[in-house]
This record gives structure tokens, sequence and C-alpha cells, in this order.
């Protein structure tokens, strides 16, 4: 995988000597090459962004100005689409982390309960055995 990553890499290096240099056509050849390595199976949304942004300037520099707009267009789209993918994928993270949360909040608010239950219990259980009590004296005291 991380030799497919230098196919691409590769070129935009040569790209941007290319362009220092002015030779905007080898910048071209080598963009179009690489755009056909950089397709989307090999997860190249983001190399096929930084090709046609480099694309594009190789184009304005030729002096080919409608070219040059469709590279950075297509560069928008997919910058769009990468800030997209992230986005959604963040959103995703923070419902995840919301409805984590949120099961939290209702074991501690259940468990609250039922530590409170288990109060109450308790204190009908004294409050029945000292009436208990209470009725075994007050028998034993009429009765004998």
């Amino acid at each position: 995988m991380e030799n497919d990553f230098m196919v691409v890499r590769s070129p935009l290096s040569l790209v941007k000597l290319k362009n220092q240099e002015g030779d905007f056509n080898s910048a071209i050849r080598y963009l179009k090459s690489s755009i056909n390595t950089a397709d989307i199976d090999f997860g190249g949304n983001f190399y096929l962004s930084l090709i046609y942004k480099k694309l594009s300037l190789a184009y304005e520099g030729s002096n080919n100005v409608q070219k040059s707009f469709e590279s950075f267009k297509k560069y928008h789209e997919l910058t769009q689409l990468i800030f997209n993918a992230e986005a959604d994928q963040r959103l995703t993270e923070l419902q995840t982390e919301m409805e984590v949360n949120q099961k939290e909040s209702t074991i501690l608010l259940q468990k609250a309960k039922l530590r409170e239950q288990g109060t109450i219990q308790l204190f009908i259980l004294a409050l029945t055995s000292l009436m208990i009590i209470f009725l075994f004296f007050f028998i034993w005291i009429f009765c004998v």
C-alpha cells in the first residue's frame, strides 16, 4: 500500500519541480498519468484533490484558463467530498458519544432509584418490625 502512495506522490514532486521550471506541459502529462493511478478504489480522493489543484495551476501557467477552471472545480468538488466525509464521520462519533452518555446517565439514575427503593424498603421493614414488637408488648401487658 505504501508503494501505491509513492506512485502518486512521486509525480506530484516532479510536477512541483516542473511548475517551478515553467515546464507546464510536462507537469500536465505527469498529473494526467497520476489521475489514472489515484482512482477512487485506491482511496485517492485526497490525492486526487491535490492532483487537480496542481493541474489547475499547471493549466493556468500554460494560459489554458478553461482547463484550469475545470481542474479547480474538480479539486473543489473532491475537497467538499473529503470534508463532508470527515464531517459525517465526526457527526456519527458525536451521536455515538451522546448515546453512550445518555445510557450511562440512565444507568446512574436507575442505580440511584434502586438505592432509594432499598432505603425505603429498609425503613418500612424496620417500622413494621417495631410495630410488631409494640403489638406483642401491648398484648403481653394487657393479657397478663
